[in-house]
């Protein structure tokens, strides 16, 4: 099969194969959910020995997301590109849906990062280091470009670089919907592989086993997992799975245990990484589908809501953590050790129970922050932001 043959199907049209039930890829939202708990652990501090199996290598199921954004904004609005939905209008939208929490969270972190100076000031408790928290950066951060190279290392709260990475991938996405629409799986295509041959080669150059960027070249890594889920979303358009309950089964469990293979052996291995941004392609083209046992499974209430929530555990989880380990340490006197070159934990054997009972903090907490702060907040600057406010 050809992108060809792609450009040629249905235009902006979700075959009825792949409505219905599915219509909101439950599977899809699920797996979000997982993936960012997953690596609100592998940013958490705390570790025995190693980190479990599935957390060692977290860092590329940023990837993920954005594999499973292109693919879901290319379901949303390529309709209405097609229609006619100006700049702005798209612009506006996307600003809507990540700049109100990012900003609630920023400034959550300027009260915490203050809290810490004057602790350590006049109460002596802490260790003075807080970190790259200047005005200069958060302006960075507050204006969504802390990915773009502007500076040499991640600040404030440092998992936002990648929704700045996002923000403007958005845009660029535009573009390349509206110029070349004719031609818009092939074109999104060969700028995903332009992206990724990118990274590897910037890889090269720098002597880094890994793909990986972030602060400095993490628009190039959204680019390419992006533009990758925005083209299988032609492969799903026009060939959606339709086989029976047992095969999608068989095919989904394939699929997951093929992204797991890959997942677990991409730690400092840029082979392997590009494997697995290939595997989340499969993963999120079967399950899209979701006819399978998986599927079903993925698809019950609490997995969902998981997912729903997935960027205010995102963006809440490194604040929790930092604070969590700030506390453990004051109270039970802990240090950071070298567990690796350049990297400091806090080596305990209740490692794990810390954890899991940090990540259900997160989750209490990031389920306020959805109800009260991202859903209220994207309402109020849709208002803002455009005459209808929709």
């Amino acid at each position: 099969m050809s992108i060809a043959q792609i450009e040629a199907g249905p235009i902006g049209v979700v075959p009825k194969a792949a409505t219905g039930q599915r219509a909101f890829f439950a599977p899809l939202e699920a797996f979000r959910g997982f993936a960012a708990l997953l690596v609100a652990w592998f940013h958490s501090g705390f570790v025995y020995f190693e980190k479990p199996l599935l957390v060692r290598p977290a860092n590329i199921y940023v990837d993920f997301f954005f594999v499973l954004s292109g693919f879901v904004l290319m379901h949303a609005y390529l309709g209405r590109v097609q229609s006619g939905m100006g700049f702005y209008r798209f612009a506006a939208l996307r600003l809507a849906r990540l700049w109100p929490l990012h900003m609630a969270m920023l400034f959550v972190w300027v009260v915490y990062i203050g809290t810490q100076v004057v602790l350590h000031k006049w109460a002596g408790i802490g260790d003075g280091e807080f970190g790259d928290t200047s005005l200069l950066s958060f302006v960075y951060n507050v204006l969504l470009i802390h990915s773009l190279g502007v500076m040499d290392h991640l600040t404030w709260n440092y998992p936002s670089w990648s929704i700045s990475a996002e923000y403007y991938t958005y845009l660029i996405f535009f573009v390349f919907l509206s110029v070349f629409m004719r031609v818009k799986y092939t074109a999104i295509t060969l700028a995903s592989l332009a992206a990724t041959l990118g990274l590897f080669f910037i890889s090269i150059l720098r002597d880094s086993p890994s793909i990986l960027a972030s602060h400095d070249f993490g628009l190039l890594r959204c680019i390419a997992g992006f533009f990758a889920g925005a083209a299988v979303y032609g492969l799903y358009q026009r060939y959606p799975l339709c086989l029976s309950r047992g095969l999608s089964s068989l095919v989904e469990i394939g699929a997951l245990c093929l992204s797991i293979y890959c997942v677990v052996n991409s730690v400092a291995d840029r082979g392997m990484q590009l494997a697995s941004i290939a595997s989340f392609v499969v993963l999120i083209f079967v399950f899209s589908s979701g006819r399978g046992i998986l599927s079903d499974a993925l698809s019950l209430s609490p997995f969902r809501f998981l997912g729903r929530i997935s960027y205010s555990v995102y963006l809440v989880h490194a604040i929790v953590l930092s604070a969590g380990g700030f506390v453990m340490k004051q109270l039970f006197n802990l240090e950071r050790t070298e567990i690796a070159p350049g990297h400091l934990a806090i080596a305990t054997h209740l490692a794990t129970p810390i954890n899991l009972l940090l990540l259900g903090i997160v989750i209490v907490i990031s389920t306020f922050t959805y109800r009260y702060i991202e859903l209220p907040g994207q309402s109020v600057m849709k208002r803002m932001l455009l005459r209808d406010g929709k």
